[in-house]
């Protein structure tokens, strides 16, 4: 039923039906590790407590993004430069090269994409403004809670980055 939502309606507005399948696909990939009562937070809750839900799954698939709301964008809120440029990416992907011999050895352009899809994430969830400011967030309730009881401290730790 969902699958003909996408091709056949292109719920998703993507220019083709492949692109439509593969953001299902990604999409369902980022949800398969959760729960009904998640699911039920993204589609009942409120659009703040939704939209950093989707964060959430964003996150637990993407041990980049993971690294970059732990290290960059936390220190950016510590130090009070609430800037984020396309410069602090480039800077993270460079020293996380040179201090970890596992980080991915991808192409420029791959890294600019991540980049460019970590920072529409960010933007989506009210973490950063159109002009790359990072934003003060709080987490909602109702996923804090969530994710407190499921032991995904280290998931609510980036959540919380601005705190």
């Amino acid at each position: 039923q969902i699958r003909q939502l996408v091709e056949k309606q292109n719920v998703l507005q993507k220019r083709s039906i492949e692109a439509a399948k593969r953001m299902f696909s990604l999409i369902k990939n980022r949800l398969d590790d959760f729960d009904a009562e998640f699911y039920k937070m993204i589609y009942y809750a409120d659009a703040d407590t939704a939209k950093q839900a989707i964060l959430v799954a964003t996150i637990s698939n993407s041990l980049i993004m993971e690294e970059f709301m732990l290290s960059t964008i936390r220190e950016k809120y510590l130090t009070g430069d609430r800037q984020l440029t396309k410069a602090a990416w480039n800077r993270f992907v460079d020293n996380s090269r040179l201090g970890n011999p596992d980080f991915p050895k991808w192409s420029e352009q791959t890294f600019h994409k991540i980049g460019d899809c970590i920072y529409r994430s960010l933007n989506e969830a009210g973490f950063l403004s159109e002009e790359n400011e990072l934003q003060a967030v709080y987490v909602s309730r109702e996923l804090k809670v969530y994710l407190e009881n499921k032991k995904e401290y280290q998931l609510l730790k980036c959540l919380e980055v601005s705190l």
